[in-house]
């Protein structure tokens, strides 16, 4: 793809409170137990991902090809 300049990256995200799994990311036991293994100390919403996005297709961001964009507010560090 990149001869024909289509860049190809993945944005990849941590905890997300989403309706995903069933809705278990909107348990008040699971964010309990797992926001404290969040550098940042909470799940991300929907849009702390979809933020990126944006950037990733701008111009600025023409090096990037073939990355893995882990957003996962440091999850596990």
């Amino acid at each position: 793809m990149a001869e024909r300049s289509i860049r190809v990256n993945t944005l990849m995200g941590g905890a997300v409170l989403t309706d995903f799994g069933g809705g278990i990311m909107h348990s008040p036991e699971v964010q309990q137990l797992s926001a404290h293994t969040i550098a940042q100390g909470r799940f991300a919403m929907p849009d702390d991902i979809t933020a990126a996005v944006p950037a990733v297709l701008s111009d600025s961001f023409q090096w990037a090809t073939g990355a893995i964009l882990d957003l996962f507010g440091g999850q596990s560090l």
